[in-house]
């Protein structure tokens, strides 16, 4: 995995995480201190890295492992992956047009809501 993807995905994850506790990024860079809200913006975009002690503390901060931020998968997970991919890939084929084009939207916005 490049670090560019992996920079997107944790920082994709701390947005997931700061929306659920309805925070602000101004809100989280105050809380994990020492680090401004364009710190914070940009991490999220996953334009700028992360420093291991900054991942601590956002997880410390919400009650979190160090896993649910980082892109860690075992070869478990990626047979898992597979597995639910093909079942939904079954599923979708016997949906109308219309219904797979508003599942993909659904998904986009779940995934990559900004």
């Amino acid at each position: 995995m490049k670090t560019e993807q992996i920079r997107k995905i944790i920082g994709q994850r701390i947005k997931h995480y700061r929306k659920i506790h309805s925070l602000t990024q101004k809100q989280l860079s105050a809380r994990i201190g020492a680090v401004s809200t364009t710190y914070i913006t940009n991490v999220e975009a996953g334009q700028k890295g992360i420093s291991l002690e900054k991942i601590y503390e956002i997880c410390e901060f919400f009650n979190i492992n160090v896993s649910d931020l980082l892109p860690i998968e075992t070869k478990d997970d990626e047979d898992e992956k597979e597995k639910v991919v093909l079942e939904t890939a079954d599923l979708l084929r016997g949906l109308e047009i219309s219904q797979v084009r508003m599942f993909k939207t659904m998904i986009a916005g779940v995934c990559f809501d900004g």
